[in-house]
């Protein structure tokens, strides 16, 4: 398995592995570093024999608010241009992950589910919701693709 992830945690059941989104501060937002982690965790777990089946959740009252955005803001030296190019190579390589993982993937939506994690979530074989759980795309109300897609 890849090292500890900061914002992510996993646990392990009999053949089971769940994978936390785990930045309550920030109501799960995704940053690089996770997207980077989300990925290397995917491509463990198929990977690896003793992992029939990945959960995928979110920690407290939110599954994910989608992209935290504050990296791309911290850095002056960097272009835009880098900075986006940057971001959506890391973006790409966690959808990569979802889209080839091949054993069953189960999506346990426990909360509001904002842009990339809501598209991601939909990558899932199987998903189950809680009552107050909902999906939101913010990039449709500008009348663009929904995020990641």
């Amino acid at each position: 398995m890849p090292s500890k992830p900061a914002h992510l945690l996993i646990e392990q059941f009999g053949t089971v592995r769940r994978i936390t989104i785990n930045n309550k501060r920030k109501k799960n937002a995704i940053n690089l570093a996770a997207y980077g982690d989300l990925a290397d965790q995917l491509n463990a777990a198929d990977r690896d024999d003793g992992v029939h089946v990945v959960v995928l959740t979110g920690a407290g009252d939110f599954y994910s608010s989608g992209n935290d955005i504050s990296a791309l803001m911290a850095n002056p030296e960097q272009s835009v241009e880098q900075k986006m190019k940057r971001s959506n190579d890391h973006l790409l390589r966690m959808v990569r992950a979802f889209y080839s993982f091949g054993k069953l993937l189960i999506g346990v939506i426990n909360g509001p589910a904002i842009g990339i994690s809501a598209t991601t979530a939909m990558l899932c074989d199987v998903l189950y919701m809680e009552e107050r759980a909902y999906f939101y795309t913010p990039f449709t109300a500008l009348g663009l693709c929904a995020e990641g897609c």
